[in-house]
């Protein structure tokens, strides 16, 4: 069960790295704002609404959150929604 936490964890950080290297490739979006997960831990519900930079966030990405404690699952599934001026 471990490992298929890890393999979630793994594979929802790299989707995160992705969406941010593709709103930068689309040229359109300069900024994203955190959306955290409909059952998230108090930590990550604190960046509901944040806008970061693009730039920022691809330089320093703020997810997965460092002090999310999601009980049911493990680990931190708040994602990325683009910014478009």
């Amino acid at each position: 069960m471990k490992k298929r936490y890890e393999e979630a964890k793994e594979f929802i950080a790299k989707s995160n790295k992705e969406a941010l290297e593709s709103y930068l490739r689309s040229g359109v979006v300069k900024a994203v704002e955190v959306l955290p997960a409909r059952n998230a831990c108090d930590a990550c519900k604190k960046w509901k609404g944040k806008k970061i930079a693009l730039k920022k966030a691809i330089k320093k990405p703020p997810l997965p959150i460092k002090d999310c404690h999601n009980e049911q699952y493990g680990y931190c599934r708040c994602t990325y929604v683009p910014v478009v001026d």
